[in-house]
C-alpha cells in the first residue's frame, strides 16, 4: 500500500511521553548479528545545499527490528529518535517500514562522517552515531519537508505513543489547528508545547511566544540570521516559496499565543 508521506508526517509527527529508550547497536554489533549487509544510499543532502552525496546504510526497518523487536511497526504507533545534541525526531512507524528510510553510520567514499549545517550556521558537525536518511532521488516528495526528519547524532530510538492532548488540548478553538500542525512538523524537535517537545533548547514556546511581539516572532521564524547571526536556529523551509512562508510563520505565532497551556502529562 503506497504511503502519503506529507499527510503521515503530518498526523504523526508527534513528541509524547517516552517509553524506555534502548541504545541503537554500533555497526559492528549488528554486523555480529548477522544483519544484512550494509548499502550504499544515494540523497539529496538536505543539509548541504541538496548536493548528492552517498552514504553505508541499512534499512530502518531491520534496524528498528533488531532494537525494537518484531512488533516496533504495529499500525498507529510512532518511532522516536533521540540524538545527543538533545534533538528529537518522532515519525510514524509505517513510513520508517517503507524503502525509502535508511540509517546511515559512514560515508560511501570513506569520508568524514559529517556534515556542514547551513540552515542552523553550522560546520564540520558529526553526523555518527546514526544519521537517519531518506531516499529522496527515487521519491522526490520527500524533499518537501527540507531536513527536518533528518536526524544526525541518534543515539537511541523508543517506541511513542501518540500524545496529542499536549499539543490540541480541550478548549483550543479549531482556527488554530493548522498551526498546530506545522508546529508538529517544525518546532518540537527541539522545542516544547505543554511539556512535550525537544530538549536541544527546551524552552515552552507558548509560555515564551506570548512574551514576544508579533513582529518580533515573525522575523525570528523567518530569517533567524537576521536576529541572531550566530543561531543554530533553522528558520523554515528555505524552499517553500515566500507567500507560502509568511503564512506558516502567522500560523504558528497564531497557535502559539491561543493554545491552552496545561500542565505535562505526568
Amino acid at each position: 500500500m503506497k504511503i502519503s508521506i506529507a499527510a503521515s508526517l503530518v498526523s504523526f509527527f508527534l513528541l509524547v511521553a517516552p517509553a524506555l529508550a534502548a541504545k541503537v547497536p554500533s555497526p559492528a554489533e549488528l554486523q555480529a548479528r548477522q544483519l544484512a549487509e550494509p548499502v550504499t544510499v544515494t540523497v539529496l543532502e538536505p543539509h548541504f545545499g541538496s548536493a548528492r552525496r552517498g552514504y553505508l546504510a541499512y534499512p530502518a526497518r531491520l534496524v528498528l527490528e533488531q532494537v525494537l523487536g518484531e512488533g516496533w511497526n504495529q499500525p498507529g504507533t510512532s518511532i522516536r529518535f533521540k540524538a545527543l545534541d538533545g534533538y528529537a525526531s518522532v515519525i510514524p512507524a509505517a513510513v520508517l517500514a517503507g524503502p525509502d528510510a535508511y540509517l546511515a553510520f559512514a560515508m560511501a567514499d570513506g569520508g568524514p562522517f559529517e556534515v556542514d549545517n547551513a540552515l542552523q550556521n553550522e560546520t564540520d558537525i558529526p553526523l555518527g552515531p546514526w544519521y537517519l536518511v531518506w531516499d529522496n532521488i527515487r521519491n522526490p516528495s520527500l524533499r518537501d519537508n527540507g531536513a527536518v526528519i533528518w536526524p544526525y547524532q541518534v543515539s537511541e530510538v523508543e517506541i511513542a505513543e501518540a500524545g496529542e492532548e499536549q499539543l490540541f488540548p480541550g478548549g483550543l478553538d479549531g482556527r488554530y489547528a493548522a498551526g498546530g500542525k506545522l508546529v508538529q512538523v517544525n518546532c518540537i524537535t527541539c522545542h516544547k508545547v505543554n511539556g512535550y517537545g525537544g530538549d536541544k533548547l527546551a524552552i515552552d514556546l507558548p509560555v515564551v511566544v506570548r512574551q514576544k511581539p508579533p513582529q518580533d516572532f515573525l522575523r525570528w521564524v523567518l530569517s533567524p540570521r537576521s536576529v541572531k547571526p550566530d543561531t543554530t536556529m533553522p528558520g523554515l523551509p528555505p524552499e517553500w516559496p515566500e507567500a507560502r512562508r509568511l503564512e506558516a510563520a502567522q500560523a504558528i505565532y497564531d497557535y502559539l499565543v491561543n493554545v491552552p497551556l496545561v500542565p505535562p502529562a505526568e
